[in-house]
This record gives C-alpha cells, sequence and structure tokens, in this order.
C-alpha cells in the first residue's frame, strides 16, 4: 500500500528475457478479492502488447502500449467494470469472477517481447494479499523433424525442417536458427537441415536450438521470469539406401506381341527397386539393365537397357514389357527357359542387383520366379500351360 491507501504491487528485482509471452495462471474478482498486474518496459523503445484475459465462455483481449523504462499497473476488476469493447467488439461480462491471462505483444506469439510483469490478488475487506506466485511460461512443449525416419538414396539429398510445438498449437520452423549434426557423417552429412546420403548405411540427424522457450507452469514461493527453461532439440534415424534387389510387384498378361505364324505368351511386369535392406527406393531417374540367357546361352554380351521405358519413376518403379518369347506356330507348345540377371545404373555409379528373374517361356503358357530377394519379397506368376 503506497502513501496514498492504494494497493500496488510492484515489480521484484529479477533477470528480464525475452519471450514469447508472459501469463498469468489465475485472476480473481470474487468474494472482495482482485487482482493487480504491474507490467514494466525494460527496454529503451517503447512497445505493443496485448493483454489477453480468458474465462470461462469467452475472452478479452486488452491492447496496451508502454513507453520505454514505463511502469504501468491496472486491476482486473477495473477492466471488468469499465465494459469496454475490445477490438473485436467484446466485453466480459459482470458476473465472471475469475480466470487466466497472457501478455503477448501485438504481433502474437511470432514477436518475442521484453517486458517484466508481476501480478498478485489481494482482498480489501480482508487486508491480504498473496504470497505464492503462479506463472504458466509459453513455449515450446515438443520438437520434430518431419522425416523420421528418413530414407535417401546414395549420392542424393534431401532439406529436412526442424519445428517446434509451442503449448498454444502454433508451430515455429528452427531450421535456420539449430545446430545440425550426424551421427556418422561417413554415412550422410548434414548442414542446415540438408542432409546428404554418402555410403549405404543407418544413422541419424540430429537438430538443436538452446535459445527456443520452453513451456512450463507452476507456482513459486518467488517471483520468476519467462522463460524459465529454454532449449529443444530432435533426432531422427534414417538409411542411405544402396540399389540392392528388384521386387516384381505386379505381372500383367499382355498380348499382340508375335507376327503371323508365331505364337507366344506375355507378362509386363512391374518392378520396385529395393535397398540393401529391402525397402523401397523412391527416386526417378535410375537406370535398370539386364542380361539374359536362352537355354543357357546368352543373347548379347555385358548389360543392355530395358526397352521402354529406360529409367525409373519417381517411386523407384520400372516396367519391363514385353517379358516372353515368341515361336513359330505348333500344337506342341514348345517352351524355352529364360534366366534374367541385372545391375542398375544411378548418380552413385551402377549396382550389382541380386535378384534374378526365371521363366519359363512357352507357345501357350508362361510362368515366372524372382530369387536372391529378402525373406517374402520373391514373387512367382504363371499364365495358361507350361511344358
Amino acid at each position: 500500500m503506497d502513501r496514498k491507501n492504494t494497493y500496488v504491487f510492484g515489480v521484484s528485482p529479477s533477470a528480464v528475457l525475452e519471450s514469447v509471452g508472459k501469463s498469468l495462471s489465475y485472476w480473481s474478482t470474487g468474494n472482495g478479492e482482485d487482482t493487480m498486474v504491474t507490467l514494466w518496459n525494460p527496454a529503451d523503445e517503447a512497445q505493443d502488447f496485448v493483454f489477453t484475459l480468458f474465462f470461462a465462455g469467452g475472452q478479452y483481449a486488452l491492447p496496451l502500449h508502454l513507453e520505454g523504462k514505463v511502469t504501468r499497473s491496472f486491476n482486473i476488476s477495473e477492466i471488468i467494470t469499465n465494459q469496454i469493447p475490445d477490438p473485436q467488439g467484446r466485453t466480459i461480462p459482470l458476473s465472471v469472477k475469475e480466470g487466466s491471462a497472457v501478455l503477448t505483444g501485438s504481433q502474437g506469439e511470432s514477436e518475442h517481447i521484453l517486458v517484466a510483469m508481476e501480478s498478485g490478488t489481494y482482498n480489501v475487506q480482508k487486508a491480504t494479499c498473496g504470497s505464492t506466485y503462479c506463472k504458466t511460461c509459453m513455449g515450446a512443449t515438443e520438437s520434430f523433424i518431419d522425416s523420421d525416419p528418413w530414407g535417401l538414396p546414395v549420392a542424393s539429398s534431401v532439406q529436412e525442417t526442424f519445428t517446434a510445438q509451442y503449448n498454444t498449437g502454433s508451430q515455429f520452423n528452427l531450421t535456420s536458427a539449430a545446430s545440425w549434426t550426424s551421427g556418422n557423417t561417413s554415412i550422410a552429412t548434414v548442414s542446415s537441415g540438408k542432409v546428404a546420403a554418402r555410403a549405404a548405411g543407418t544413422t541419424f540427424v540430429a537438430a538443436n536450438d538452446p535459445n527456443t522457450p520452453d513451456y512450463t507452469s507452476g507456482c513459486y514461493a518467488y517471483s520468476i521470469e519467462c522463460p524459465l527453461e529454454t532449449g529443444q532439440s530432435g533426432q531422427a534415424p534414417g538409411t542411405a539406401q544402396a540399389p540392392s534387389y528388384f521386387q516384381a510387384i505386379r505381372a500383367e498378361t499382355v498380348g499382340g506381341e508375335c507376327q503371323s505364324g508365331q505364337t507366344g505368351s506375355f507378362y509386363s511386369v512391374t518392378y520396385q527397386v529395393l535397398d540393401q535392406n529391402g525397402s523401397p527406393i523412391a527416386m526417378a531417374g535410375m537406370t535398370p539393365q539386364e542380361h539374359v540367357t536362352v537355354n543357357g546361352s546368352p543373347t548379347f554380351s555385358g548389360y543392355s537397357p530395358f526397352a521402354t521405358p529406360q529409367t525409373t519413376a519417381s517411386d523407384g518403379t520400372f516396367v519391363d514389357v514385353p517379358v516372353g518369347t515368341c515361336f513359330t506356330t505348333t500344337t506342341q507348345n514348345l517352351c524355352v527357359s529364360v534366366v534374367q540377371s541385372f545391375e542398375l545404373v544411378s548418380s552413385a555409379g551402377t549396382s550389382s542387383i541380386l535378384t534374378t528373374t526365371g521363366r519359363r517361356d512357352c507357345e501357350y503358357g508362361q510362368s515366372l520366379t524372382t530369387t536372391g530377394n529378402p525373406s517374402g519379397e520373391n514373387d512367382s506368376y504363371s499364365q495358361g500351360t507350361v511344358n
């Protein structure tokens, strides 16, 4: 109480730190009580704030302008009694007696503010003042890297994002503010969130921003300044992928591939490129090549690209079509044994593929089986009559 018998709450001496906002966990104007709020702007320049009161059934926003080095105090009861509409035309019903409040910059959570705020609930009838300081510091409740886990073909790169989730529901991009590290730079490197795969293997990337305010809430026997805690970090495991297998995910019957007087059965086979762990590699522009033997004899030397299309789609699939053999038409259902082995050319170089496709091509039927893939990734298809 000052010399004029007015209840006054000063701002307790403490370090004033930048934060996204200050909070008042509880205010009361019932049973002879009132809550006084005192603000101090320690900056040299003026600042604009919004003091938002929350109560059952609504909220009320009070714009505040505070010149540099200036202190201002006000009572919650006065705001309610005055019945002055806020910028959205809202007022606080006179029947409201309690709630909470938050002080933010005029631009909301995206604007950090430098201000000290103290509050106290006093009872004029009983001449008592509250001595417990309850405060909620707005800030991050969690943070995360967007691709978790990540998969990246060797010799390629991707930009990751590090995001903080605030208690208010807002999200903030911390990618450029954070420091980034890799668990194994021989497998993958990272700079400002951009991950580059160097060699096949598994590792992780981590991001850390020591300055992001953290969300805390509690009651204390002394005054505290927000933020009480700072720092957010995140980690995402991942794999640098090397092309290793072809999985035949689909085989569809096609016709009309043979000339007049010839007969044959044909498939259109869709393959998915898999990495060393049997996981799909989603990457366009990889060029699959094949080496083919018929009844044990090579049909050409070395490896040759497939006909059309010659490169993978963005999901890492490609189509081998037509797959089959034409025979001069007989009634004997002639057959040949065909073996396809593979390699893949990508930005990382040429990779040997461990998959082999074995076929039995006949006049009136066909069978196809892949081998060499991880367990559960080998497939078999058949149509017609196969001798």
